[in-house]
């Protein structure tokens, strides 16, 4: 779910919620109080016995910050190597790289 990560829910959206809340419908948007719902929720199907498993991780670099490289470590199971990436956002969230044939291996550098 690209719009997810790429629209965080802001101060706006949670004054706008409190003010339906009290003011209006007497309801909350649950995806403005919890917006880790949407992850939970939402799937991606190509087909009706197609599910697509999707396991997150976060890994972390040494040293951090780092200049002008740094070694990230992992360990994934021969079973999910195929399809495995390693994806590298900056903290406004924006994908800044992607290793996606890292079948075989315990670490990039970047």
């Amino acid at each position: 779910m690209e719009w997810h990560s790429i629209d965080p829910v802001d101060e706006w959206e949670e004054n706008r919620n409190d003010i339906i809340y009290t003011d209006y419908q007497g309801n909350r948007n649950p995806f403005i109080d919890h917006p880790e719902f949407a992850d939970l929720i939402w799937v991606n199907v190509s087909s009706e016995n197609d599910v697509e498993k999707l396991i997150i991780r976060k890994l972390y670099s040494y040293p951090n910050p780092f200049n002008p490289e740094t070694t990230i470590s992992f360990s994934i199971s021969r079973k999910d190597a195929e399809n495995a990436k390693i994806e590298i956002y900056n903290i406004k969230g924006q994908k800044v790289k992607q290793f996606s044939d890292i079948r075989n291996k315990t670490s990039v550098i970047w």
